[in-house]
Parts: C-alpha cells; structure tokens; sequence
C-alpha cells in the first residue's frame, strides 16, 4: 500500500499540551485545514474521536474550514451538548439547518471525512462523513454554494 502525505496528531486531556503557539489568550487543540494557496480542492481524512470526549453548551471545534479573507471560520465540525454537528458560520443555522446527530453515534470509530471547497464569493462546500467499515451512508452531510449574504 502506498501512502503519500501521511500526519498523525494528539490532543490531549492537558489544556496546558498540544496547543497553538499564536493564540496565547485562548490557546486551542483542534484540526485546522486550508487548501493550498487558497487552491480549490478536496480533501480526505480519516479520523477517531474517543468516547471520553466530553462537551458543553459551549462549542468546541474539532475541525474547521476558515476563509482566506478574514481568517474566520466558514464551516466548522463541533461537539456541543452530547452532539456532533456541522455549522456554518456565515449563515444562519436557525434559517439554513446544521446537521447533527448524538456525540455516541460518532465516537469510537474511525470516520472518514470528504471536504470539496471551491473558493470565491460564488464558491461552495461540501463536507460529507462516513463510518470507515460501512461507508453505504453518511453519518453527516453538508452543502452550501455561493456567498451566504
């Protein structure tokens, strides 16, 4: 089997380990991707989150898509009240919908995660996961096309 572009990471229970070095007045752990050069592009992953995570009424990013422009987040994949749920941070969740299921439908096991990103005002994003050993359905699915305004 041949793999390219191979990364292994760990976040740890120690808020004082694993963190960002630029966001020293709120430190944080969490998967950050940005397509190349603002490139557009697809990209996959395979992860795993432990059912020891625990959550809040607080969000907590476990990955996120961030715009180019603002640096801000564009759509993000958090764990808040015992769920996993998919939020767009330009649109209105109330208006638009963010899927979610219950955070023990996603833990201890290894998800795949397919991001499509195609940048510009008139752009879109597609973010689907799937259960690694039975990929037929997806656990979470998003899209969204053009500028959200």
């Amino acid at each position: 089997v041949a793999i390219s572009d191979c990364y292994s990471l760990e976040l740890s229970r120690d808020p004082s380990k694993n963190l960002q070095d630029y966001h020293a007045d709120s430190p944080r752990q969490r998967i950050e991707l940005w397509t190349p050069g603002a490139a557009d592009g697809t990209t996959k992953f395979k992860w795993s989150l432990s059912s020891q995570t625990e959550t809040t009424k607080n969000f907590f990013h476990r990955m996120q898509v961030l715009s180019w422009g603002d640096g801000e987040p564009i759509v993000t994949l958090d764990a808040v009240n015992d769920r996993i749920i998919i939020k767009n941070y330009k649109r209105d969740c109330d208006v638009t919908g963010c899927p979610s299921i219950p955070l023990d439908r996603f833990t201890d096991r290894t998800t795949v995660h397919f991001v499509v990103v195609i940048f510009s005002l008139k752009g879109s994003i597609n973010y689907v996961i799937k259960d690694a050993a039975d990929d037929s359905a997806a656990l979470l699915s998003y899209s969204v096309k053009g500028n959200g305004k």
